[in-house]
C-alpha cells in the first residue's frame, strides 16, 4: 500500500490491483472503509466476488464504488455480504453491516471529496 496521506489518527492509502492474486489486507485486522476505482472495467464476475470477498475478510466495512462497472463491484460486494451472513442471527449481520455506495458517472475527484467512504 502506498501512504498517500496520514491525518487525525487515519491513514489514507492506495493500492492498485489487477485481479484477486494481487489483493493484500491494507491494515491487519482493523476495519477500514474503501473506495474501488476500476479504470477499466476488465474483471470477469468471478474476479470482482473474490476481491469482495478477500476485502470483508480483511475488516472492511464501507465500500465506494465509482468508474468502470461500479454496479457490478457494488453488487459483488453485497452478495458476498449476504453470502457471507445469511445464516446468522439479526444481530450479528447487523453488527458485521457493510455500507456500498456507487457512483456512476461521477469523477474520481467528485467522489473522494465527497469524504463519505473514510470513517
Amino acid at each position: 500500500m502506498h501512504v498517500l496521506a496520514e491525518r487525525e489518527g487515519k491513514i489514507y492509502g492506495a493500492v492498485t490491483i489487477d485481479g484477486p492474486g494481487d489483493f493484500a489486507p491494507p491494515f491487519y485486522g482493523a476495519l477500514f472503509s474503501c473506495l474501488i476505482w476500476d479504470h477499466e472495467g476488465s474483471l470477469m464476475d468471478e474476479q470482482r466476488s473474490a476481491i469482495a470477498r478477500a476485502l470483508l475478510e480483511s475488516g472492511c466495512r464501507s465500500v465506494v464504488c465509482g468508474g468502470e462497472k461500479s454496479e457490478a463491484w457494488h453488487d459483488a460486494v453485497d452478495l458476498e455480504f449476504v453470502q457471507r451472513h445469511l445464516e446468522d442471527a439479526p444481530e450479528v449481520s447487523e453488527a458485521m453491516h457493510v455500507m456500498t455506495t456507487r457512483h456512476d458517472g461521477e469523477s474520481a475527484d467528485d467522489v473522494a471529496r465527497r469524504g463519505e467512504w473514510v470513517r
